[in-house]
């Protein structure tokens, strides 16, 4: 669902980017997939499905009572579909309503192993890293731009549609890596840069784009404003945030990213049933 918000449209138009931008920047090469696809599985997947099997649990006896009182639509609250929804992985397919914010991890999973193969590639070209790293970020660029135009796969198991749309945020993340390994940059340029773009971001979502985004369903409105507003807010917190970037209050979140992610919908349900009157459409 793309919200009408204000502050939703806001966080909608490069939260998701931004993770995967992050992706990319704390990326670490390794030498062995095998080793590789393992410690992913064990880091994602295995908190994944552990949660998701809890969340399909509660869903079978509440999702009909949460579907009612927050007047939303669901397929089944049955265990099996929803299981097999599970293992598919993709929330387009409307069997991850007991918890569809995780749709988001084999999405990430999906990406970080095709990200695998591209950084093996750009390391045996015989070219400088940089700019292989950008004609890859151009190469999924113009992949993303047929797709959304012409092509428009989606629902493909574990996000890989999802994960294809988001490659040019996590190679823009490891060319940021690059420039920060071999440029000092000054705390109040970080500052500068950082304002300007998140100032330019803001700017385009709210007087250019007017639309917020759906990930899940891959809805971006205008596909070239949105890569382009997304890019600039994610660059330019990164730039504010590396301010930041010995404080113990930024360190604890980010240890707590994946447990947020898994358990946050909770709570957030609990809020609409109780107080739904008092929100905004």
């Amino acid at each position: 669902m793309v919200t009408t918000n204000p502050i939703g449209i806001f966080l909608s138009s490069f939260h998701v980017p931004a993770f995967f931008l992050l992706a990319g920047y704390t990326y670490k090469q390794t030498k062995c997939f095998g080793k590789f696809v393992l410690k992913k599985f064990i880091r994602l997947l295995i908190p994944y499905f552990l949660v998701s099997l809890i969340s399909i649990f509660i869903f079978y006896f509440f999702g009909d009572y949460v579907a009612e009182k927050l007047m939303i639509d669901i397929k089944s609250t049955e265990i099996m579909p929803n299981i097999l929804g599970m293992l598919y992985g993709n929330g387009q397919t409307g069997y991850m309503k007991w918890n569809l914010p995780l749709w988001f991890i084999p999405t990430l999973f999906s990406a970080l192993i095709i990200y695998y193969w591209v950084d093996k590639l750009i390391s045996i070209i015989p070219v400088n890293k940089t700019i292989a790293k950008l004609f890859f970020l151009l190469f999924f660029l113009g992949f993303a731009f047929m797709n959304y135009n012409t092509f428009k796969f989606k629902n493909l198991v574990f996000g890989i549609d999802n994960a294809l749309y988001n490659m040019p945020f996590i190679l823009l993340g490891s060319i940021l890596k690059d420039l920060f390994d071999k440029k000092n940059i000054k705390w109040f340029i970080n500052l500068v840069l950082g304002i300007i773009a998140v100032g330019l971001g803001t700017l385009l979502v709210f007087v250019v784009r007017k639309h917020g985004c759906d990930y899940v369903g891959n809805s971006f409105g205008n596909i070239y404003l949105f890569y382009l507003s997304s890019a600039l807010l994610s660059v330019g917190f990164l730039f504010i945030f590396k301010l930041f970037k010995k404080g113990r209050f930024f360190a604890e979140i980010g240890k707590r990213t994946l447990f947020i992610l898994l358990f946050h919908k909770f709570f957030i349900i609990l809020y609409q049933i109780n107080f739904k009157k008092y929100l905004l459409e």
